[in-house]
């Protein structure tokens, strides 16, 4: 592999490369020379994300993994030193993300920056967004459940659930339902569209439709607070990852809770993952040959959060205010990679959730358990829920990695 050795006075025309050029660090397609040689706009993106967010990775096979398009993902600890051994500069990374907002210039300013830099915007190509999600368009943000970091110890359960209600109402109609018939999507009441019985099995744009609206709702539940909001990109990111995950199983194990067949697990859609994996299958699917690789894999998991968070939710008859009760816990729940007064901000809202859903338990009325032994199973849960998300998240990779399925672009930003 080659490098680039021009130094940044040079012509902006080496910031380009040619649209048969290939990428230095896995020999993919390149975009761009934006850090100083070609490179594919994956790496480009995995490069910044590494120099901006300071990781520091380590490789299980002392330094000698082979780096390629199609294993490029296994170890990013070689994949980084191979971005450094090309050439790859750290100083050209432009940082405006991860350092807030600029200081307004005066219209002398402005009018000079533009014309000396008019040229060079149209040759240097934009920086990528990293991630798109945490761009949301502003449709699927209301201000309305904007939460302040102070709300009062009464309200903050109210005002999440409440939040959670018009997300499941609102976004259900985004999934491709496909044989499902769509009049589903004129019923009025949240209970009569979680009720509706018209099940058919998961199809891959059922999983991509549900992973993207999955990510969109946790990310506008996390905007809803202050805490998030002040946080850099990478920070926001990392928070995201297996949150997003337990946020979807929690909707998905409620689902799962109130239907009768220990061997369905239900998408938001009304769709089904089967212990089965041919279920529900044509004669000319289930003889296509990586349907049979898939059956091999995949089943597992299945298992697991039915056993694990379906089998519970259904055994206590969680309700949707602690489906919300349970999503913020998680979300404020300690992250080691924050800054320590910011873990201590996270913790203090766990800790104020934790008072709220105990409230809520003590003023529902149950045959067998006391307030305080629901709260406990509660909390069980959590952990069960939580070591879902990981082994999720694990098999997301390992799919991507064997290209077994394509995985939305918005999804791979986040988990990937």
């Amino acid at each position: 592999m080659s490098s680039s050795t021009s130094s940044p006075t040079n012509s902006l025309s080496t910031l380009q490369s040619p649209s048969n050029s290939r990428c230095s660090i896995c020999d993919d397609v390149a975009n761009g020379c934006r850090y100083g040689v070609p490179a594919c706009l994956g790496c480009i993106v995995f490069f910044r994300r590494s120099i901006l967010s300071n990781k520091q990775y380590r490789c299980s096979k002392e330094g000698k993994c082979t780096i390629q398009y199609k294993s490029r993902c296994i170890c990013r600890a070689c994949r980084l030193q191979i971005c450094y051994d090309v050439g790859m500069d750290p100083s050209a990374i432009q940082r405006r993300d991860v350092m807030g907002p600029r200081t307004r210039k005066s219209r002398n300013d402005v009018s000079s920056s533009e014309s000396n830099s008019s040229a060079a915007m149209a040759t240097i190509p934009a920086e990528p967004k990293i991630p798109a999600v945490l761009m949301i368009p502003s449709a699927h943000i209301s201000s309305s459940t904007s939460l302040p970091a102070s709300a009062s110890e009464t309200g903050v359960l109210d005002m999440v659930a409440a939040m959670q209600e018009r997300q499941m109402t609102c976004h259900l109609s985004l999934f491709r339902v496909g044989e499902i018939d769509i009049a589903m999507d004129n019923l009025i009441t949240l209970d009569r569209k979680m009720s509706f019985t018209g099940l058919r099995r998961t199809r891959r744009h059922d999983l991509n439709s549900m992973g993207r609206v999955g990510l969109l709702n946790a990310t506008e539940w996390g905007q809803s607070f202050a805490e998030f909001k002040q946080l850099s990109m990478d920070m926001k990111t990392n928070v995201l990852r297996l949150f997003t995950i337990a946020f979807v199983l929690i909707e998905q194990g409620y689902l799962t809770s109130r239907q009768d067949d220990p061997d369905l697990w239900i998408l938001q859609n009304n769709t089904y993952i089967c212990t089965d994996y041919f279920r529900g299958m044509t004669a000319a699917e289930i003889n296509e040959p990586e349907n049979h690789v898939r059956a091999k894999i995949l089943p597992e998991l299945v298992v697991r959060v039915i056993n694990e968070v379906g089998v519970p939710m259904k055994i206590l008859k969680v309700d949707l205010k602690e489906c919300a009760a349970l999503k913020t816990i998680i979300f404020w729940s300690s992250h080691s990679d924050l800054p320590l007064e910011t873990r201590q901000s996270f913790l203090k809202q766990r800790d104020t959730m934790f008072v709220q859903l105990m409230r809520y338990c003590s003023s529902k009325k149950y045959t067998n358990d006391s307030a305080e032994a629901r709260f406990g199973s509660l909390m069980l849960l959590i952990t069960n829920i939580m070591q879902c998300a990981r082994a999720f998240l694990d098999q997301v990779r390992l799919v991507n990695f064997f290209q077994m399925m394509e995985i939305d672009s918005l999804v791979k930003d986040v988990f990937l």
